[in-house]
């Protein structure tokens, strides 16, 4: 995501986090959002888009700790149905290394708010 965007973001990043941290659910990440001024389905999108975000990058810590033990991984962009151009182009890449970045220019998905792709990973020959 874009600097900017990341910078619009940082409320709800707050919100997130302080979700994660208390073993918050989504529902409850939504309804602090909405606490704090922000619509219902622009709070439902973002905080889905960054769980999403979370999980993804805590997928690629889990790919660099297999790298590190010798296991040769590589981690593929998974699109979903109806993507968008630049998530399609991404798929179409195929496997990647865990520190390259898709065609996009991410390290993992989402590529935008409301994306729904998700990374995968397989062993490289």
């Amino acid at each position: 995501m874009a600097a900017t965007a990341r910078d619009d973001l940082r409320p709800f990043w707050r919100i997130v986090a302080a979700g994660m941290a208390r073993g918050a659910r989504y529902g409850d990440m939504v309804k602090d959002a909405v606490a704090k001024g922000h619509a219902q389905d622009v709070a439902e999108k973002i905080v889905n888009t960054l769980l999403a975000l979370a999980n993804s990058r805590g997928a690629l810590q889990g790919l660099f700790e297999a790298e590190a033990i010798g296991v040769k991984v590589q981690k593929q962009w998974l699109d979903a149905p109806g993507a968008c151009d630049a998530c399609a182009s991404n798929a179409r890449q195929g496997g990647v290394g865990l520190r390259l970045p898709f065609r996009s220019g991410h390290l993992t998905p989402p590529a935008h708010i409301g994306c729904r792709c998700c990374l995968t990973s397989f062993i490289a020959d």
